[in-house]
């Protein structure tokens, strides 16, 4: 069966099944749109307004010129990767991949600086961290403190994995002339510009949420998973466990507010939600792919770095969390030496994986035709 029959009979799916149950479709629509409205939006909106007026004054390149010593060293990437390191973890998701095409429309960056920058760059913020998770969610903000630090732990650890992902030479030439950024004569027309393409970017990500919010309801009151929730199979997990990993891995925020709701936190359930929050779920993937808009380069690399960094916030949450809990907490938490084998290990396969999307990328250079790169 091909490709677009597989995507048809889905669809066919799930409009038969919102027939069936439109509370379902409503209820999960108006979640969606509510934690668009209240959480997403005001969160977001000041920050991409904030960057594309960054990206009119032309200043990124003078602040890359002063960091490029130190990204050379580390990731051999230019300085431009430290700013959006930096802003992709100040503003949250997708704004890490915004500032990615913003860096790849200024041609600061070529493509595929720009796929290896992504893989590392593309963050959750401390807003939704300890704030909506910790905060709100939790009702714990020093846990919030502590998904943060995994947070940016395992991010910074991936990009010293991701320093050996070679790029391939630049001798494919890039089309300038359909990537020119427009220059503006004064702030008022920057400004105008900015918040249009904020407005526009922020409506399309409350499409995406609203959409997935209605996917993961429709996937978590499905009959076949009803069944497999209270099989055997699932032993003596909590469902609402099982629930909230289903859901996150779908659409991050309601997932982590189903498993932050599993009374008391354990070391496992807030190490689901930093697996969670560092793999972003699909939701946030999509919403990644509509920001770069037409630039390309593949996404693939980018699939699997944030696959890795969501198993590498699961390892490590459960390494420090036991020294977490003892000095902050005030609690006691078994430390298990098992989870720094895993982590040790999971490191070794990641970077034997890393030389497998090198010679990967290798073979796709040699065999393909030399065609031109262009962002719309």
């Amino acid at each position: 069966m091909s490709k677009k029959y597989i995507i048809a009979l889905g669809i066919a799916i799930m409009i038969f099944t919102l027939l069936l149950s439109p509370d379902i479709c409503i209820y999960a629509a108006k979640e969606g749109l509510l934690l668009w409205f209240n959480k997403i939006l005001p969160s977001l909106l000041p920050f991409i307004i904030l960057i594309n007026i960054l990206s009119g004054i032309d200043i990124m390149k003078n602040i890359s010129a002063l960091a490029h010593p130190i990204t050379r060293k580390i990731w051999n990437l230019p300085g431009s990767s430290l700013l959006a390191f930096i802003m992709g973890f100040i503003a949250g998701y997708p704004m890490g991949a915004k500032m990615v095409r913003q860096l790849l429309n200024q041609h600061i960056i070529s493509p595929n600086e720009a796929q290896k920058i992504l893989c590392f760059s593309n963050n959750c913020g401390p807003l939704f961290i300890v704030g909506t998770v910790g905060t709100l969610m939790l009702n714990n903000s020093s846990i919030g403190y502590f998904l943060l630090f995994i947070h940016v732990l395992s991010a910074l650890l991936l990009s010293i994995i991701f320093a050996s992902y070679k790029i391939p030479p630049p001798t494919r030439q890039h089309k300038l002339t359909q990537c020119t950024e427009p220059v503006f004569t004064n702030f008022s027309s920057l400004l105008n510009s900015a918040i249009t393409n904020a407005m526009d970017t922020i409506v399309h990500i409350g499409g995406y949420i609203i959409f997935f919010s209605v996917i993961a309801h429709i996937i978590n009151h499905s009959p076949i998973m009803r069944y497999i929730l209270h099989s055997d199979l699932m032993g003596n997990m909590p469902e609402v466990i099982s629930v909230g990993t289903i859901t996150g891995l779908l659409e991050l925020s309601n997932g982590t507010s189903i498993l932050s709701s599993s009374p008391p936190p354990t070391l496992y359930s807030i190490a689901l939600l930093s697996g969670l929050i560092g793999f972003g779920g699909l939701c946030v993937h999509f919403q990644t792919s509509y920001v770069l808009g037409d630039c390309h380069f593949s996404l693939f690399p980018y699939m699997i770095a944030k696959g890795m960094q969501g198993i590498l916030s699961f390892i490590l949450s459960c390494v420090f969390l036991p020294f977490f809990s003892m000095y902050t907490l005030k609690t006691y938490l078994p430390l298990k030496s098992l989870w720094l084998f895993v982590l040790v290990l999971c490191i070794a396969v990641f970077i034997y994986i890393i030389k497998a999307l090198n010679h990967l990328q290798h073979r796709k250079y040699n065999t393909i035709p030399k065609v031109n790169y262009h962002c719309n």
